[in-house]
Protein backbone atom coordinates (compact mmCIF):
# COMPACT_ATOMS: atom_id res chain seq x y z
CA UNK A 1 0.00 0.00 0.00
CA UNK A 2 2.96 2.45 0.77
CA UNK A 3 4.61 1.72 -2.24
CA UNK A 4 1.39 2.71 -4.37
CA UNK A 5 1.35 5.86 -1.96
CA UNK A 6 4.77 6.84 -2.57
CA UNK A 7 5.16 6.38 -6.51
CA UNK A 8 1.46 7.96 -6.99
CA UNK A 9 0.18 9.90 -4.48
CA UNK A 10 3.14 11.27 -3.50
CA UNK A 11 4.31 12.85 -6.72
CA UNK A 12 1.04 14.31 -6.85
CA UNK A 13 0.76 16.23 -3.50
CA UNK A 14 4.39 17.54 -4.20
CA UNK A 15 3.04 18.98 -7.47
CA UNK A 16 0.52 20.51 -5.43
CA UNK A 17 2.71 21.85 -2.94
CA UNK A 18 5.17 23.46 -5.61
CA UNK A 19 1.84 24.92 -7.06
CA UNK A 20 1.02 27.00 -3.59
CA UNK A 21 4.57 27.95 -3.44
CA UNK A 22 5.09 29.32 -6.92
CA UNK A 23 1.79 31.02 -6.05
CA UNK A 24 3.31 32.51 -2.46
CA UNK A 25 6.71 33.57 -4.23
CA UNK A 26 4.90 34.86 -7.61
CA UNK A 27 1.81 36.27 -6.24
CA UNK A 28 -0.32 38.47 -8.56
CA UNK A 29 0.60 42.30 -6.98
CA UNK A 30 -2.28 43.09 -9.20
CA UNK A 31 -4.95 41.86 -6.99
CA UNK A 32 -3.91 43.67 -3.97
CA UNK A 33 -3.23 46.63 -6.07
CA UNK A 34 -7.43 46.60 -7.36
CA UNK A 35 -8.43 45.92 -3.67
CA UNK A 36 -6.27 48.96 -2.52
CA UNK A 37 -7.61 51.47 -5.45
CA UNK A 38 -11.20 49.94 -5.20
CA UNK A 39 -11.11 50.78 -1.27
CA UNK A 40 -9.25 54.63 -2.27
CA UNK A 41 -12.12 55.51 -5.03
CA UNK A 42 -15.24 54.13 -2.44
CA UNK A 43 -14.38 57.20 -0.60
CA UNK A 44 -14.60 59.41 -3.31
CA UNK A 45 -17.45 61.24 -4.92
CA UNK A 46 -16.21 62.30 -8.61
CA UNK A 47 -20.17 65.06 -8.67
CA UNK A 48 -17.97 66.95 -5.80
CA UNK A 49 -15.41 68.02 -8.39
CA UNK A 50 -13.35 70.15 -6.00
CA UNK A 51 -13.28 67.50 -3.65
CA UNK A 52 -12.22 64.70 -5.75
CA UNK A 53 -9.41 67.05 -7.05
CA UNK A 54 -8.33 67.64 -3.76
CA UNK A 55 -8.48 63.58 -2.58
CA UNK A 56 -6.50 63.61 -5.95
CA UNK A 57 -3.80 65.78 -5.18
CA UNK A 58 -3.44 64.60 -1.37
CA UNK A 59 -3.31 61.01 -2.71
CA UNK A 60 0.52 59.73 -3.64
CA UNK A 61 -0.69 56.77 -5.28
CA UNK A 62 -3.48 58.04 -7.75
CA UNK A 63 -2.38 60.37 -10.54
CA UNK A 64 -5.68 61.31 -12.04
CA UNK A 65 -9.12 59.94 -12.97
CA UNK A 66 -11.41 60.00 -15.51
CA UNK A 67 -15.36 58.71 -15.78
CA UNK A 68 -17.85 58.41 -18.36
CA UNK A 69 -21.79 57.53 -18.78
CA UNK A 70 -22.98 54.46 -20.21
CA UNK A 71 -23.74 56.57 -23.64
CA UNK A 72 -19.65 57.26 -23.22
CA UNK A 73 -20.03 60.76 -22.27
CA UNK A 74 -17.42 61.94 -20.39
CA UNK A 75 -18.36 62.93 -16.61
CA UNK A 76 -14.97 63.69 -15.27
CA UNK A 77 -12.74 65.49 -15.43
CA UNK A 78 -14.52 68.48 -16.10
CA UNK A 79 -13.64 71.69 -18.08
CA UNK A 80 -11.47 73.65 -17.57
CA UNK A 81 -8.89 70.90 -17.08
CA UNK A 82 -6.19 70.95 -13.81
CA UNK A 83 -2.82 70.91 -15.37
CA UNK A 84 -2.30 67.32 -13.76
CA UNK A 85 -5.20 66.30 -15.58
CA UNK A 86 -3.58 66.78 -19.65
CA UNK A 87 -1.97 63.35 -19.42
CA UNK A 88 -4.61 61.14 -18.62
CA UNK A 89 -7.07 63.15 -21.10
CA UNK A 90 -4.04 62.26 -23.97
CA UNK A 91 -4.15 59.14 -23.30
CA UNK A 92 -8.09 58.57 -23.86
CA UNK A 93 -7.80 56.58 -26.97
CA UNK A 94 -5.75 53.73 -25.29
CA UNK A 95 -8.20 54.33 -22.07
CA UNK A 96 -11.33 54.01 -24.43
CA UNK A 97 -9.40 50.90 -25.98
CA UNK A 98 -8.75 49.21 -22.22
CA UNK A 99 -11.98 49.94 -20.87
CA UNK A 100 -13.58 48.38 -23.94
CA UNK A 101 -11.71 44.92 -23.42
CA UNK A 102 -14.07 43.04 -21.28
CA UNK A 103 -16.52 43.90 -18.08
CA UNK A 104 -13.43 42.94 -15.85
CA UNK A 105 -10.52 45.45 -14.69
CA UNK A 106 -7.67 45.77 -16.91
CA UNK A 107 -4.29 47.21 -16.02
CA UNK A 108 -1.45 48.66 -18.59
CA UNK A 109 1.53 50.75 -18.52
CA UNK A 110 1.11 54.09 -19.86
CA UNK A 111 2.20 55.05 -23.37
CA UNK A 112 5.44 56.94 -23.07
CA UNK A 113 5.26 56.90 -19.09
CA UNK A 114 6.99 54.06 -17.44
CA UNK A 115 6.33 55.27 -14.22
CA UNK A 116 2.54 55.20 -14.50
CA UNK A 117 0.38 52.27 -14.88
CA UNK A 118 -3.90 53.23 -15.54
CA UNK A 119 -6.56 51.11 -14.12
CA UNK A 120 -9.83 50.24 -15.89
CA UNK A 121 -13.21 49.59 -15.70
CA UNK A 122 -16.01 50.08 -18.15
CA UNK A 123 -17.01 53.35 -16.83
CA UNK A 124 -13.76 54.47 -15.04
CA UNK A 125 -9.86 54.58 -15.31
CA UNK A 126 -7.72 55.83 -13.08
CA UNK A 127 -3.97 56.72 -13.39
CA UNK A 128 -1.63 55.14 -10.73
CA UNK A 129 2.02 56.20 -9.95
CA UNK A 130 4.22 52.68 -10.44
CA UNK A 131 6.58 53.39 -7.64
CA UNK A 132 4.32 54.63 -4.95
CA UNK A 133 1.94 51.57 -5.38
CA UNK A 134 4.61 48.98 -5.26
CA UNK A 135 6.04 50.98 -1.76
CA UNK A 136 2.61 50.66 -0.63
CA UNK A 137 2.59 47.01 -1.30
CA UNK A 138 5.49 46.41 -0.25
CA UNK A 139 7.11 44.82 -3.58
CA UNK A 140 9.53 45.81 -6.28
CA UNK A 141 8.09 48.26 -9.29
CA UNK A 142 9.46 45.65 -11.96
CA UNK A 143 6.68 43.17 -10.41
CA UNK A 144 3.95 45.93 -11.44
CA UNK A 145 4.39 44.69 -14.92
CA UNK A 146 0.95 44.56 -16.47
CA UNK A 147 2.42 42.44 -19.73
CA UNK A 148 4.08 39.63 -17.15
CA UNK A 149 1.26 38.39 -15.02
CA UNK A 150 2.36 34.90 -15.20
CA UNK A 151 4.56 32.50 -13.25
CA UNK A 152 8.11 32.84 -14.33
CA UNK A 153 9.24 30.01 -16.78
CA UNK A 154 12.45 29.71 -14.75
CA UNK A 155 10.07 29.07 -11.57
CA UNK A 156 7.70 26.32 -13.50
CA UNK A 157 10.64 24.92 -15.03
CA UNK A 158 12.66 24.65 -11.88
CA UNK A 159 9.37 23.10 -10.21
CA UNK A 160 9.25 20.28 -13.06
CA UNK A 161 12.27 19.20 -12.58
CA UNK A 162 12.34 19.02 -8.93
CA UNK A 163 9.22 17.20 -9.22
CA UNK A 164 10.95 14.54 -11.71
CA UNK A 165 14.19 14.35 -9.13
CA UNK A 166 11.82 13.84 -5.85
CA UNK A 167 9.47 10.98 -8.24
CA UNK A 168 13.09 9.14 -9.12
CA UNK A 169 14.26 10.00 -5.13
CA UNK A 170 10.69 8.06 -4.00
CA UNK A 171 11.21 5.59 -6.87
CA UNK A 172 15.12 4.62 -5.50
CA UNK A 173 13.58 4.25 -2.47
CA UNK A 174 11.09 2.15 -3.31
CA UNK A 175 13.33 -0.56 -4.81
CA UNK A 176 15.44 -0.30 -1.85
CA UNK A 177 12.62 -0.64 1.02
CA UNK A 178 11.44 -4.00 -1.49
CA UNK A 179 15.12 -5.45 -1.23
CA UNK A 180 15.55 -4.46 1.73
CA UNK A 181 12.33 -6.29 2.65
CA UNK A 182 12.89 -9.53 0.38
CA UNK A 183 16.34 -9.94 2.60
CA UNK A 184 14.25 -9.81 5.66
CA UNK A 185 12.90 -12.58 4.57
CA UNK A 186 14.26 -15.56 6.28
CA UNK A 187 14.10 -18.99 3.96
CA UNK A 188 14.55 -22.22 6.86
CA UNK A 189 16.63 -23.90 3.98
CA UNK A 190 19.12 -21.46 3.57
CA UNK A 191 22.48 -21.86 3.28
CA UNK A 192 26.22 -20.00 2.99
CA UNK A 193 27.73 -20.27 -0.53
CA UNK A 194 30.96 -19.00 -0.76
CA UNK A 195 30.19 -15.42 -0.52
CA UNK A 196 26.60 -15.83 -1.06
CA UNK A 197 23.60 -16.75 0.81
CA UNK A 198 21.04 -19.37 -1.20
CA UNK A 199 17.62 -19.46 -0.48
CA UNK A 200 16.16 -22.39 -2.67
CA UNK A 201 12.71 -21.42 -0.83
CA UNK A 202 12.85 -18.14 -2.56
CA UNK A 203 15.26 -18.93 -5.34
CA UNK A 204 17.48 -16.25 -4.59
CA UNK A 205 21.09 -15.87 -3.74
CA UNK A 206 22.15 -12.41 -1.36
CA UNK A 207 24.74 -10.89 -0.55
CA UNK A 208 26.29 -7.04 0.02
CA UNK A 209 25.20 -6.40 -3.58
CA UNK A 210 21.84 -7.06 -3.24
CA UNK A 211 19.28 -10.12 -4.48
CA UNK A 212 19.36 -12.26 -7.62
CA UNK A 213 17.56 -14.63 -9.16
CA UNK A 214 18.40 -18.29 -9.51
CA UNK A 215 16.91 -21.44 -11.19
CA UNK A 216 15.31 -24.32 -9.54
CA UNK A 217 18.78 -26.01 -11.72
CA UNK A 218 21.24 -23.46 -10.33
CA UNK A 219 19.60 -24.70 -6.88
CA UNK A 220 20.09 -28.08 -7.30
CA UNK A 221 23.40 -27.70 -8.50
CA UNK A 222 24.85 -25.66 -5.28
CA UNK A 223 23.41 -27.90 -2.98
CA UNK A 224 24.72 -31.00 -4.19
CA UNK A 225 27.94 -29.47 -4.57
CA UNK A 226 28.04 -27.44 -0.48
CA UNK A 227 27.00 -31.20 0.80
CA UNK A 228 29.75 -32.67 -1.07
CA UNK A 229 32.24 -29.73 -0.31
CA UNK A 230 36.26 -30.43 -1.07
CA UNK A 231 34.81 -33.27 -2.62
CA UNK A 232 35.61 -33.48 -6.59
CA UNK A 233 31.98 -34.11 -8.36
CA UNK A 234 31.91 -35.34 -11.90
CA UNK A 235 30.18 -34.03 -14.88
CA UNK A 236 28.01 -36.95 -14.95
CA UNK A 237 26.90 -36.90 -11.18
CA UNK A 238 26.12 -33.15 -11.86
CA UNK A 239 24.20 -34.32 -15.05
CA UNK A 240 22.33 -36.42 -12.92
CA UNK A 241 21.56 -33.42 -10.08
CA UNK A 242 20.77 -30.53 -13.03
CA UNK A 243 19.33 -32.18 -16.04
CA UNK A 244 18.00 -35.84 -14.66
CA UNK A 245 19.32 -39.37 -15.57
CA UNK A 246 17.72 -39.48 -18.92
CA UNK A 247 19.35 -36.29 -20.13
CA UNK A 248 21.86 -37.06 -22.55
CA UNK A 249 24.21 -34.66 -21.70
CA UNK A 250 26.28 -31.99 -24.10
CA UNK A 251 30.04 -31.77 -23.94
CA UNK A 252 29.69 -27.99 -23.35
CA UNK A 253 25.81 -27.60 -21.75
CA UNK A 254 27.37 -28.07 -18.22
CA UNK A 255 30.47 -26.09 -18.51
CA UNK A 256 28.39 -23.04 -19.86
CA UNK A 257 25.90 -23.24 -17.34
CA UNK A 258 28.36 -22.93 -14.65
CA UNK A 259 29.82 -20.32 -16.13
CA UNK A 260 26.30 -18.65 -15.76
CA UNK A 261 26.00 -19.78 -11.97
CA UNK A 262 29.35 -18.19 -11.35
CA UNK A 263 28.07 -14.76 -12.65
CA UNK A 264 25.01 -15.00 -10.77
CA UNK A 265 27.30 -15.56 -7.39
CA UNK A 266 29.44 -13.16 -8.11
CA UNK A 267 28.69 -10.91 -10.81
CA UNK A 268 31.35 -7.92 -10.69
CA UNK A 269 34.05 -11.04 -10.28
CA UNK A 270 35.12 -9.69 -6.98
CA UNK A 271 36.36 -12.86 -5.45
CA UNK A 272 38.02 -16.02 -6.40
CA UNK A 273 35.55 -18.97 -7.95
CA UNK A 274 33.95 -21.01 -5.05
CA UNK A 275 33.43 -23.54 -8.16
CA UNK A 276 36.44 -24.68 -8.81
CA UNK A 277 36.83 -26.31 -12.23
CA UNK A 278 39.06 -29.72 -11.94
CA UNK A 279 40.26 -30.63 -15.51
CA UNK A 280 39.50 -33.56 -16.76
CA UNK A 281 37.24 -34.80 -13.65
CA UNK A 282 34.52 -32.12 -13.04
CA UNK A 283 34.26 -29.99 -10.01
CA UNK A 284 34.74 -28.53 -6.56
CA UNK A 285 33.09 -26.29 -4.11
CA UNK A 286 35.79 -24.34 -2.37
CA UNK A 287 33.83 -22.45 -0.50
Amino acid sequence: MWHRWIMVKLPLFLMLALMQLCTAVHADPFKKADTLIAETLSHWDEENVPQTRMAIAADHVIEALITWRADGTLTYPPEPLHISENAIIADIAQLNALRSRSNSITWASALGAETSLYRCEPLRCVRVNRQALARVLDIAPSLLNPNDRTLPTYLLIGGLVAVQLLVAAGFVFVMRRKKDEIAKVRDPNEFAFGPVTVCPGLMTVVDDLGTRNITQRDIAILKHLHNRQTFVVSKDELYDVGWGRDYFPSSRALDQHITALRRKLDPKRLADDVIETVHGQGYRYSG
